[in-house]
């Protein structure tokens, strides 16, 4: 049995104010949840030597100073389940306002492939019986959801990207079905808030989550445990080579790319009005290889149009591509929301689609 050797690259939140460089996790923020009647961590990097402060708009505050390291950690008495507060980072002059704060029941949730489906499942394949209907009615303030963003790491990491969403039929839709139903029951029993925290990756073993420290002391991973650490030079020196190369965002007009040098009829083919009626029809998701494509290796158009609820109008929608080899651009009723030109092999590809985009029930997706 093949074993994975994944540890996971947690990218901090740098905020800049005046002179005053602070690393924030970005699982502090509006709409996070904090597990009721417990001593909650706050920790982050700043200036060593200043002064640190983390009050609760319930009455709990707690003290600290940065360390030499420039490290602190203070721990913040929640009360029982209740809400919204407000909490209030003071780190020397700074001050930062997290707002929407729930006190409750927080988990996590982590697993393989199982836990990983989203609500809508992996269409047209995989599909959750139910889903539509759970879809619908999942709008629930009092519901919090955080998913962690995939990223690897041969080193210990002390922070993770993501951002606290709460429960609507947009963001449910992405999230862990397994998860969705869980803190729904677990909210339908308790009557308190609830914070989800989706952290699965299929195919990963319970290793790749786990601390070398608490690994060494089974004995059983010694040997994976060396190769990891003898790997970290490689590792970053594979880091160093690839940020020596220029990375290309064909969103930005002021950069020169070699799309953008390049005629693919984008204006027109990207119009709503856009004739399409004599295009071939391709059965996706698949292979070009395996499709009316062949073996063709150059630049394809796509174009699907969809009928979307009434309850998303006017709402900032999520365009979920899945993994593209290698690149894409992607357009939404005549607009460009994304795109990606770079080795873009299983990369996930999602984009946020902005509500004026959304006024009507009939969605063009053109994808490049």
């Amino acid at each position: 049995m093949k074993t994975l050797k994944i540890f996971f690259l947690l990218s901090l939140t740098f905020i800049l104010y005046g002179q005053t460089m602070i690393e924030i996790p970005s699982v502090f923020s509006d709409n996070m949840v904090l597990q009721q009647s417990s001593d909650v961590n706050f920790w982050g990097k700043a200036e060593s030597g200043l002064n640190v402060n983390v009050t609760g708009s319930w009455g709990s505050t707690s003290n600290s100073i940065v360390e030499s390291d420039g490290t602190y950690l203070l721990k913040l008495t929640t009360p029982k389940a209740g809400g919204p507060y407000q909490v209030y980072l003071q780190i020397g002059d700074t001050t930062i306002i997290y707002k929407n704060v729930l006190i409750g029941e927080v988990w996590i949730c982590s697993g393989q492939s199982n836990m990983e489906m989203p609500l809508m499942g992996w269409p047209p394949a995989s599909l959750i019986d139910g889903s539509e209907e759970a879809i619908k009615n999942a709008s629930n303030d009092n519901i919090r959801l955080f998913t962690v963003t995939r990223a690897i790491s041969v080193k210990k990491e002390n922070d993770l990207a993501g951002i606290w969403d709460m429960m609507t039929p947009i963001t449910a839709s992405n999230f862990s079905a397994t998860a969705f139903f869980f803190g729904n029951k677990l909210y339908n029993e308790l009557k308190v808030p609830i914070g989800l925290i989706h952290t699965s990756w299929g195919g990963t073993p319970a290793e790749a989550w786990t601390e070398a420290e608490h690994l060494q002391q089974l004995g059983d991973f010694n040997n994976i445990i060396e190769n990891i650490k003898n790997s970290e030079g490689e590792y970053e020196q594979y880091i160093s080579w690839l940020n020596a190369h220029r990375v290309i965002d064909v969103r930005n007009a002021n950069v020169e790319t070699r799309w953008e040098n390049l005629n693919f009829d984008d204006d027109a083919v990207s119009e709503i009005t856009f004739k399409d009626d004599d295009w071939k029809v391709m059965k996706l998701p698949g292979g070009w290889e395996s499709n009316e494509v062949g073996t063709f290796d150059g630049v394809v158009w796509f174009r699907k149009k969809i009928l979307i609820p009434d309850t998303w109008k006017n709402q900032n929608l999520i365009l979920n591509l899945g993994p593209i080899d290698d690149c894409d651009r992607s357009f939404v009723n005549g607009k460009l929301v994304g795109a990606f030109e770079k080795d873009g092999f299983g990369k996930l590809i999602e984009y946020r689609v902005a509500k004026e985009l959304v006024q009507t029930n009939e969605i063009v997706i053109l994808l490049e």
